[in-house]
């Protein structure tokens, strides 16, 4: 009986022992994935105040244009978002329908404030670069629902940040990022729907809760920008299908929610909640109602003179009027020169032109690595891989974002204009981005089981993101990308002539309107 008990207490020493070396190999895991997470986002900070200092005003795609739609709405003397009619400013196009106008709104509000107008190209840019501080830090929280290892969130979140296209739109005045965010907002409040068990009041309670800021944000989010509606229908009808499946837990969480939770709570959210869903039913429900369309033409609301004034529009008029035999490209002909366009105004920089910079050396190296995912994607539905579960619905709103961009937007205008290249752009994918960087790092570590072999990739895209996009771009940008003609590695807001354009309301040339 003693010799049992001695062996029971020397093996359970043994693993004792074992538990400690594995657990303090852990807590050191834990703090190097913690500090190279900080140095990584530290690192995206400090590219986002370079380029937000350095890069000439108006360079970032559509900036001036946005920023003159925010200090028209802030110079309105009144405070509704809406236009009831319209007699000028048709050069930014029709604001009567406009789906896209609630960022617009929300800036002008804060423009109203004297002191915020007068420094307001410096506030628009702070709130654009906290705003894509907001992005890191929800993209992180999805990730942290779908996956626990940090070799997969860390790779995820270095290549994010070091697209090069990322912090060069992360610090301009565009409502780009602004849905970015929410766009990253309702994935991370759907991985912790789906993990939902319905079981207990609590769990209803709270998966009640993540539905209703789920249905606000994605509201909202259509009235940002219209391009998060796609996102917003795919989602809507794989939370249908989830709620079905949970529809009497629904009803009685539903019921549970109002009785358990606070009047001076629940009003407020409730009344959120209709403001957002009025909002959105306003603006769609209308436009598709009256002119059979969620955003419809400028001509069917204005005199066609008038939406000449809006260069954009003018233009597209002009190319869809041209006799010329437009050249008609194969689905699949164009799917391969989309995938270009796309990828080098991701990873180069396609501002206003001729801004344009190209770097097909990330380009052919993201096209190897999207292979290599695509080789361990196809083992999606191996039964013993309970992660590719809760990653399908994901995968099914990146692709079917992707597909609606691609065939209803590119492909649709190719066939109308006869350009292959006209409307590609690399930030109209970013709502998705965060998520296939995801997929492809998942996927990428059934390649890479040990540890060594994932250390190497790290180092890998250290050099590809780093070397082949931030400094690519200083070594062989043009002089005509920045303030001072040359590229200043040292962000230094003490500049006196920053300040004193900012406060006569110039910076880099702004004029005062």
């Amino acid at each position: 009986m003693k010799k049992i008990i001695s062996k029971i207490e020397t093996a359970a020493k043994k693993a004792a022992d074992k538990f400690k070396k594995f657990d303090s190999k852990v807590k050191l895991g834990d703090k190097l994935y913690k500090v190279l997470m900080i140095l990584t986002i530290l690192w995206f900070i400090y590219q986002m105040f370079f380029f937000a200092y350095n890069i000439k005003y108006n360079a970032a795609p559509d900036e001036e244009r946005h920023r003159r739609l925010i200090v028209l709405y802030s110079e309105r003397d009144n405070l509704s978002p809406f236009f009831p009619e319209q007699t000028d400013n048709f050069q930014f196009g029709d604001l009567t329908r406009n789906p896209s106008y609630l960022y617009f709104y929300i800036m002008g509000l804060f423009l109203k404030i004297p002191i915020v107008f007068k420094y307001h190209l410096i506030f628009l840019r702070i709130t654009s670069i906290v705003t894509s501080l907001g992005i890191v830090y929800f993209f992180i929280k999805t990730m942290d629902e779908l996956t626990k290892n940090r070799f997969v969130k860390l790779a995820s979140v270095f290549m994010f940040t070091n697209t090069i296209m990322v912090p060069f739109l992360g610090m301009a005045v565009t409502y780009d990022n602004l849905v970015n965010l929410m766009a990253v907002i309702s994935f991370y409040l759907l991985t912790r729907l789906f993990k939902s068990d319905w079981k207990s009041k609590a769990s209803q309670i709270s998966s009640l809760w993540l539905l209703i800021w789920w249905v606000i944000n994605s509201c909202l989010a259509s009235i940002v920008k219209y391009t998060y509606t796609p996102l917003f229908f795919i989602e809507a009808v794989v939370v249908g299908i989830f709620l079905m499946k949970n529809y009497e837990n629904l009803i009685k969480s539903a019921k549970d929610w109002w009785n358990s939770t606070k009047l001076h709570i629940k009003i407020p959210v409730v009344i959120l909640l209709l403001i957002s869903i009025v909002l959105f039913v306003e603006r769609y429900s209308v436009n598709i109602s009256k002119y059979g369309n969620p955003y419809p033409d400028c001509a069917k609301i204005h005199e066609l003179e008038d939406c000449f004034e809006f260069n954009a529009y003018k233009r597209n008029w002009e190319l869809a009027a041209d006799p010329m035999e437009k050249t008609q490209i194969s689905i699949p002909g164009y799917a391969v020169y989309w995938s270009f366009y796309m990828l080098n105004r991701t990873y180069g920089i396609f501002g206003h032109t001729p801004y344009i910079y190209k770097n097909n050396f990330m380009v052919y190296s993201i096209v190897a690595v999207v292979g290599m995912a695509f080789l361990a994607f196809v083992r999606l539905f191996d039964k013993d891989k309970t992660s590719d579960r809760q990653n399908l619905p994901f995968i099914i709103f990146t692709i079917f974002y992707i597909f609606v961009l691609f065939y209803f937007k590119n492909y649709a205008e190719q066939k109308i204009f006869g350009l292959t290249g006209l409307a590609v752009h690399g930030r109209y994918i970013f709502p998705v981005y965060p998520l296939g960087l995801y997929f492809i790092n998942h996927y990428l570590t059934r390649f890479m089981k040990s540890n060594l072999l994932q250390l190497i990739w790290l180092l890998c895209i250290c050099f590809l993101f780093v070397y082949g996009q931030f400094a690519f771009f200083i070594r062989n940008a043009g002089e005509e990308w920045f303030r001072y003609g040359e590229p200043r590695f040292v962000v230094n807001f003490s500049d006196e002539s920053y300040f004193k354009n900012a406060a006569d309301g110039e910076w880099m040339g702004l004029p005062e309107n």
